[in-house]
């Protein structure tokens, strides 16, 4: 049985110069020695190939997160919506990705278009998203829909959103009922607002999808703490 080579193997195989002229991947201007890119050609033969599988979700990500600035994001967004948008409507993943993307570049109108795309194809935390959008934007009857269906599909934060809704819903019947001097309401009015006057959980997009992080402080590990060496997957040292 074959051992898989090393990562410092496989890199010094990619990096070898071939024929003289260059290896399968050349450093970047300015990086070096830490920072490598495939060799143009490379990049345009497989793209010309009508055989060459599609980038997969979870490189475009990865590609964004390591992104040493917003151009560099801008540019892995761009791309990702040239070569992904003709997928969407097949991968409901795919119009998340493109919704955080443009969460993090700031164009909230089209990140709430990708994740309501995402949420009408049966994505629960796209769903979730939306809900918390349109609550945030007082738009809290649209939001009952898609707040339910993530709600129903087990997510904690939605069913507490959804429940912070229905209940300021019911308040606003409650009183009208007082105010018009139905008996009951006038008596379940006061112990109703006792019930759920509860401190508001902030609104917050992050919540709402877990795996899409928003904020530079999230490409961070788990303990805060940036690694001192190149990152061993793209070859580049954190900023």
């Amino acid at each position: 049985m074959t051992e898989a080579e090393s990562f410092e193997d496989a890199l010094v195989w990619a990096t070898d110069v071939r024929h003289g002229v260059t290896g399968l991947l050349s450093p970047v201007p300015g990086d070096w020695p830490w920072s490598w890119a495939v060799f143009g050609s490379l990049v345009a033969d497989a793209e010309e190939r009508p055989d060459t599988p599609p980038v997969p979700i979870a490189m475009w990500r990865f590609a964004f997160t390591v992104a040493h600035d917003e151009a560099e994001r801008r540019t892995v967004s761009w791309r990702a919506h040239e070569a992904l948008e003709p997928l969407a409507d097949s991968d409901p993943n795919i119009s998340v990705l493109l919704g955080y993307f443009n969460t993090v570049m700031a164009d909230i109108e089209t990140a709430r278009r990708w994740y309501r795309k995402a949420a009408d194809a049966g994505h629960a935390d796209a769903a979730a998203t939306v809900g918390e959008m349109l609550t945030g934007e007082g738009e809290a009857a649209k939001a009952v829909p898609y707040l339910k269906t993530a709600a129903e599909a087990g997510i904690a934060h939605a069913q507490y959103r959804l429940a912070m809704v229905l209940a300021a819903q019911a308040d606003g019947w409650l009183t009208r009922a007082a105010g018009a001097g139905h008996p009951a309401a006038m008596q379940a009015l006061p112990a109703f607002r006792a019930l759920t006057a509860v401190p508001p959980m902030p609104l917050s997009f992050k919540h709402a999808v877990p795996s899409m992080v928003l904020g530079k402080e999230d490409f961070l590990p788990p303990d805060g703490v940036l690694p001192a060496g190149p990152d061993p997957l793209s070859g580049r040292c954190p900023r």
